[in-house]
């Protein structure tokens, strides 16, 4: 029956599934750590030390902000946080990547509260993370997440929003989150 009622609205009313979009906008700066150099000999400490002067740290920058339409296909196979993630992880916009590995990593390790230890290895003064995602059927009707680490400052926090804006209380809810998807949205696409 729920088939016969889908045509009987695709016909008469000429509608058709929900489609799914992401809405993001980055301004990422991330400077490559070197957390496992190797402690340098008494004798070769100098000439390491110079060495590693010359050599140039790897540098993540994003600065883009746009819109990706799923397909029916690409959105029943993203149920989380971390499918989302993954899937702005492999897209690319004007030939810039969105999202690299590391920031899927921090946005994950923020998500975790007690993991404090392993944010802080991974973000440093000199890195810079603002980062909007909504996913939804428009930016009015969608559930995302806000990032924000500035120039200068140690912590960076994760915040919820809903329907475009930030959530009233702004705390991350991971679970929350993962059953907006499956509940509300993944039942919806055709």
């Amino acid at each position: 029956m729920p088939k016969l009622n889908k045509l009987i609205r695709e016909v008469l009313y000429e509608e058709k599934g929900k489609i799914i979009k992401l809405f993001y906008t980055t301004d990422i700066v991330l400077v490559e750590k070197n957390m496992e150099e190797p402690a340098p000999e008494k004798e070769n400490q100098e000439e390491l030390s110079m060495e590693q002067a010359k050599t140039p740290k790897g540098i993540f920058k994003s600065k883009l902000s746009g819109e990706a339409t799923l397909s029916s296909e690409e959105a029943k196979t993203i149920l989380s946080l971390e499918d989302l993630l993954s899937f702005l992880n492999k897209k690319f916009d004007k030939n810039n990547k969105i999202i690299n590995d590391l920031v899927v990593e921090i946005i994950l390790s923020l998500t975790e509260k007690e993991d404090l230890e392993k944010i802080a290895d991974l973000l440093s003064k000199e890195d810079k993370i603002n980062i909007i995602i909504d996913y939804g059927f428009s930016e009015e009707d969608s559930i995302g997440i806000q990032v924000n680490k500035n120039l200068g400052v140690d912590l960076a926090t994760l915040l919820m929003r809903k329907d475009g804006k930030p959530m009233g209380n702004g705390t991350f809810d991971v679970n929350i989150f993962n059953q907006t998807i499956t509940n509300i949205f993944l039942k919806e696409i055709e």
